[in-house]
């Protein structure tokens, strides 16, 4: 699961943020502006707001163009919709954030896409460039 991590994480990736927060404090906005600061481009989806931060936001994942992965920050129970949605759109890449992890992960798989559960990008990033993975 090292080297899948590392692979995300040193490719510039199109993530788009499901559940991002307006909130600076929470890991649903601290974790993407780590991202950006690493070279990824963030796209927020949010039904309600127009922006976040610096970002426009979109209002679905079907809105956001050239996504190459989606991070999800969702509740448990309702995570597996927006997995499907993922799939279902094709997105390479699907990334869920500690004790978050879903039911679909078969389905993902059997898709061809890729999946990474239960991890932050941020603590990841962090081991990864201690071992010189990154």
């Amino acid at each position: 699961m090292d080297q899948r991590v590392a692979e995300f994480l040193k490719s510039k990736q199109v993530i788009a943020v499901v559940g991002m927060s307006p909130d600076p404090s929470r890991p649903s906005r601290y974790v993407p502006e780590f991202l950006e600061r690493k070279g990824h481009h963030i796209i927020p989806i949010h039904p309600i707001l127009e922006k976040i931060g610096h970002w426009q936001t979109k209002k679905s994942l079907s809105d956001a163009k050239e996504v190459t992965a989606v991070l999800i920050y969702m509740s448990p129970r309702n995570v597996d919709r927006k997995v499907e949605e993922a799939i279902d759109l094709r997105i390479p890449w699907i990334w869920l954030p500690l004790g978050v992890r879903t039911r679909l992960a078969q389905k993902v798989e059997h898709a061809g896409l890729r999946l990474i559960q239960d991890r932050c990008p941020k603590i990841e990033w962090g081991k990864l460039s201690e071992i010189g993975l990154l």
